[in-house]
């Protein structure tokens, strides 16, 4: 027998012909990016996030439609900013607006 190669995959019917001829890759694909780099990567010219921890606090939980939740998650993301974060400075805006004496931090 002679040697094979490390990777061997084999390539289904599909992908070659009919309609689906035109179909991407998904694993050709994957290993461009993570030649490439990954998505994910911080330019050199960004600091990268700081790490949270949650020790010490609780979760508090609203009752929301998908929309909303979506919506939310569409204006945190146009803020550059996170869901979490976005709730919270509303949250300490309306605090301040109604004199509450207290911010979350």
């Amino acid at each position: 027998m002679g040697k094979r190669s490390p990777i061997a995959f084999a390539k289904p019917k599909s992908d070659t012909t009919g309609i689906t001829a035109e179909r991407v890759d998904v694993f050709a694909k994957a290993m461009e990016e993570e030649v490439q780099g990954s998505k994910t990567a911080t330019p050199a010219n960004e600091p990268a996030k700081k790490q949270r921890s949650r020790k010490g606090l609780v979760s508090t939980s609203i009752w929301a439609s998908k929309e909303a939740r979506l919506e939310l998650k569409i204006h945190a993301q146009k803020s550059d900013t996170t869901m979490e974060q976005y709730i919270l400075d509303a949250i300490n805006e309306k605090l301040e607006k109604d004199g509450g004496e207290f911010r979350i931090r």
